[in-house]
């Protein structure tokens, strides 16, 4: 049994995962931030009110952390040493 989500509005969101309202929708728009898991149309209709998961959003922070830092380290590594 999976455990139900709450869906709760853009601002409340937004403080809980220190991202602006208005970064969250470019997310959402650009595809980002996946539908049906971080955000889904509360009515199931488009242009309807949005709700949004607090818990996929962290996780997306957190991934989304390692991804650069991950990237960071590689490029770090290829850099020669002249010791």
């Amino acid at each position: 049994m999976t455990t139900p989500r709450k869906w709760v509005g853009i601002a409340e969101a937004s403080k809980a995962c220190g991202i602006s309202a208005t970064i969250l929708r470019s997310l959402q728009k650009s595809g980002e931030l996946p539908a049906g898991s971080a955000w889904i149309w509360v009515t199931g209709r488009q242009g309807g009110p949005l709700g949004w998961s607090i818990p996929a959003i962290q996780e997306w922070q957190v991934q989304q952390t390692l991804a650069i830092e991950g990237l960071t380290k590689a490029k770090a590594e290829a850099i020669e040493s002249f010791s």
